[in-house]
């Protein structure tokens, strides 16, 4: 009896030990991590809602630490504090509205491909970028294009640029991965340099 016992406890542990059978839940289509856990918390994420007005970001972020317009915008500057991202800049278009964001990481290409793998969908690469991403499992639903590449600040220190637009952006999905981010106007540079 002892010896039918064992073997029988161990198929129980077994099934128990595996959940029972039972699936994984399907991915959330609304929380932008596409069914995985998040393991990492490299960066905190900008703001994504496009078409929100300036007003409508300071309200929930507070005064910016700097302001600078040219005739494609105003860009609004936001220091972290954390010395892994220190700097996101916000771009709003003639119309006040936010199109696109930009985090400075210091941090390796590595770490900053293994966030957004844990939470978004691969695309491409292309042009300047090391990888490109969007917020969900197809491009004809995505609102968001995620683009990541090396830069420097004027001071020499490198970085990881994590450029988020609205997909609107772009006129065809070709050019999501064929815009170089040169294309943009040099503020976010020059924003970005100016805390260096």
């Amino acid at each position: 009896m002892k010896k039918l016992l064992f073997p029988a406890m161990m198929v129980i542990v077994t099934i128990m030990a595996s959940g029972c059978g039972k699936k994984d839940p399907a991915p959330d289509p609304n929380n932008n991590n596409n069914g995985f856990t998040e393991l990492s918390n490299l960066y905190k994420e900008p703001v994504t809602t496009w078409g929100i007005t300036k007003t409508n970001l300071i309200a929930q972020l507070g005064t910016p630490s700097g302001e600078t317009s040219d005739s494609n915008g105003t860009y609004l500057d936001y220091e972290s504090g954390n010395a892994v991202y220190p700097r996101t800049l916000y771009g709003f278009n003639n119309n006040n509205t936010l199109f696109a964001a930009v985090v400075a990481v210091l941090a390796t290409k590595d770490d900053v491909k293994k966030f957004l793998d844990e939470r978004y969908t691969y695309y491409s690469s292309g042009g300047n970028f090391i990888g490109i991403y969007i917020n969900t499992q197809s491009i004809n639903s995505a609102k968001t294009v995620i683009r990541y590449y090396s830069d420097k600040f004027s001071d020499g220190t490198a970085f990881i640029g994590v450029e988020y637009d609205d997909i609107t952006l772009f006129a065809t999905s070709s050019s999501v991965s064929s815009r170089s981010h040169d294309d943009r106007p040099n503020l976010e540079r020059k924003v970005l340099d100016a805390a260096f």
